[in-house]
């Protein structure tokens, strides 16, 4: 029985109860109208009371396959029709009820789980679905949604779709779990037979941090050394200027001595100190 005719079936369990009579006749209805077997309608008449019975046909009904409630109310219409009627309502009203929070749920699934696994958080919600097409696309939209899954995943570990298109997700994951693990035991082997021993690593890897720190260091010392470098061609560049200036003024003075009239050594001399 779907969920929803085990509902309907409950609420008017009270009902059959009461006024229910599973004799020959109904029994035989019931057979015939595909709602239990021969041997299911054996077993209720060996019961001797009618409550009895009663309570075992009900057992029996919840135990049945799907859609056997509609069986059920057609057969009970003939000489039941009070109680016919009572199951229908009831399943209706539970029937869209179970629909409704089918529906509710299918998009929770879809906007809450799903949706954010394969296409990440932000993702267009789906509706609630509120008619009978909306669900069938709702369905197809995690149809959809699971074979995208599908698809990135087998990308990502980077299978052959049709080599695994028989194996379980959760097979393939574990199968390619099991490589990784052989190809990390594979290269520590190889690590171990190199024998180069763990204090050693520790110590080169210190010496290659101090290398570069050392670096550094030196690369600022270098940078110190080309800014004073600078500083000294601008001084030079000033030096030379009035070097420049000097031997100007000197070309331009009288090399006549204002005193003796004559060539003057000493005053000579001094302008020689700027050559």
């Amino acid at each position: 029985m779907y969920v929803y005719e085990k509902r309907a079936l409950k609420r008017c369990q009270h009902a059959m109860s009461r006024d229910l009579n599973p004799n020959s006749p109904l029994l035989s209805q019931l057979e015939k109208g595909h709602v239990i077997n021969s041997s299911q309608s054996s077993l209720i008449m060996r019961q001797s009371a009618r409550k009895d019975k009663v309570l075992l046909l009900i057992d029996i009904l919840f135990e049945q396959e799907d859609g056997v409630c509609i069986r059920l109310i057609n057969v009970l219409k003939l000489d039941y029709p009070w109680i016919s009627s009572h199951l229908h309502r009831e399943f209706i009203k539970e029937k869209t009820k179970f629909n409704r929070e089918f529906n509710q749920g299918l998009s929770t699934v879809v906007n809450k789980q799903i949706s954010p696994m394969v296409l990440g958080p932000g993702a267009e919600e789906c509706p609630v679905p509120k008619t009978s097409k909306e669900s069938l696309q709702c369905v197809e939209t995690v149809s959809e949604l699971l074979e995208t899954f599908q698809k990135l995943n087998y990308r990502h570990l980077g299978v052959d779709p049709i080599e695994v298109c028989n194996m379980a997700l959760c097979v393939v994951l574990e199968e390619k779990i099991t490589q990784y693990k052989k190809t990390i035991d594979n290269l520590q082997e190889k690590l171990t037979k190199l024998k180069v021993p763990t204090n050693n690593i520790r110590v080169i890897k210190q010496e290659i941090l101090n290398e570069k720190e050392a670096a550094k260091l030196l690369e600022k010392q270098i940078k110190i050394k080309d800014s004073a470098i600078v500083h000294l061609e601008y001084q030079n560049a000033l030096l030379k200027q009035k070097r420049e200036a000097l031997r100007k003024t000197r070309d331009m003075s009288n090399d006549t001595c204002a005193v003796c009239n004559s060539k003057c050594l000493r005053r000579q001399s001094s302008f020689n100190i700027y050559k």
